[in-house]
């Protein structure tokens, strides 16, 4: 029986870990792998790959035993950058970049994990973490593409837990996304001058279509998914001109959206409009996420069902945000389950409160047996 970790101080410890989505997340990845091996996990795959800027990244994938089925944990290493990297005990809460998202969960379910006897399993129990969930799912592109584990989770029908904070709702969906980067370039020059050629004019036009798409699904209802808070898909809008001096002509002016698509919305059609408009306009264009999907399960699904009963979770939602899922949806059964609360979530005072934490070890322990045992 593999030694017993404790919750808070595995999640300390972790979080104290700086893995922001810009650094490279080994020392991280070593830490989790080393706890994998320690509680038994006798396959730990490495997936290595570096962002185009040449940072490094890791993605783990783990299993604990064979048989067909089983279940899944699904983790992201990565966390959104904060001004300092420090854990502390305040009351019940525990503070800290990513106590919530998501290093708490993942604390949580590897102390679930050592809680459980490998012996006693009859199917395997995988663990799945991820880099870059915060920046746009290049981790789980990675697993997909190179992963031997993930394949084999795959052919054996394993069910997944995205291991994200939902205050341990089941959540059955949430909403996908997709990123558009469409940058204009002109010609600096002194603003007294007719020398200049200013891309931040380049972009209004396009900027204006922006926000045409951006008014028509949020009040046109045929856009509207009433099972969601906000109902309508999310199209955020940020501009940049690089801080060009109020006396120069922008030489370069970036317009990037993010869209939230919900379940069963189309994708191709309003990615070929956003082309369409850049074509127009003179603007180079990256789309990101264009293949990926939002998550959905049916409420009434075995899986969803199966969850609730295990853990007696009292409530089933949706929510706005997206996780993996986007990515692994494609492949896998899977519902988002996890401790702690998203409105925690990349904020400088971000917290998970220790009953919440204690809680989910309790839940994915009970998941463990149910699924594994």
């Amino acid at each position: 029986m593999p030694r017993v970790l404790d919750p808070v101080q595995l999640a300390s410890e972790l979080i104290e870990l700086p893995s922001p989505s810009t650094e490279s997340n080994r020392a991280l990845a070593e830490r989790v792998a080393g706890y994998l091996e320690a509680i038994g996990f006798d396959a730990v795959e490495w997936i290595d790959y570096e962002l185009p800027a040449g940072t490094e990244k890791c993605c783990l994938v783990a299993r604990r035993g064979t048989g067909h089925g089983g279940l899944a944990f699904v983790s992201h290493l990565d966390t959104v950058p904060a001004r300092e990297y420090r854990a502390r005990l305040e009351g019940d809460r525990l503070y800290g970049r990513g106590a919530c998202d998501m290093k708490g969960p993942l604390a949580a379910l590897l102390a679930a994990a050592s809680r459980v006897d490998p012996a006693q399993q009859r199917a395997a129990l995988y663990v799945i973490c991820t880099a870059d969930e915060e920046i746009g799912y290049h981790g789980a592109r990675a697993v997909v593409q190179s992963s031997e584990l993930f394949r084999a989770l795959v052919d054996s029908g394993t069910a997944a837990i995205i291991t994200e904070p939902t205050e341990l709702a089941v959540v059955y969906g949430h909403k996908g996304t997709v990123l558009f980067t469409a940058t204009a370039r002109g010609t600096a020059a002194h603003s007294s001058t007719a020398d200049g050629d200013s891309a931040v004019l380049k972009a209004v036009p396009f900027l204006a279509e922006m926000k045409a798409i951006h008014d028509e699904f949020r009040y046109d209802p045929r856009w509207h998914d009433r099972r969601f808070d906000p109902p309508w898909p999310g199209w955020n809008i940020v501009v940049t001109d690089y801080d060009t001096p109020v006396n120069v002509t922008a030489p370069r002016c970036t317009v990037r959206v993010g869209w939230r698509p919900m379940p069963g919305q189309p994708i191709a059609p309003v990615v070929s409009r956003v082309r369409q408009a850049a074509e127009k306009y003179g603007l180079e264009l990256e789309v990101l996420g264009e293949d990926l999907q939002a998550l959905f399960v049916e409420p009434d699904s075995p899986l969803v069902r199966d969850v609730v009963r295990v853990t007696g979770a009292s409530e089933m939602r949706v929510v706005p945000y997206g996780t993996d899922g986007c990515v692994f949806g494609k492949y896998l059964q899977m519902v988002v389950f996890g401790p702690g609360s998203i409105q925690q979530a990349h904020r400088d005072d971000e917290y998970i409160e220790l009953a919440q934490l204690r809680a989910g070890v309790a839940a994915y322990e009970a998941l463990l047996r149910a699924f594994c045992c």
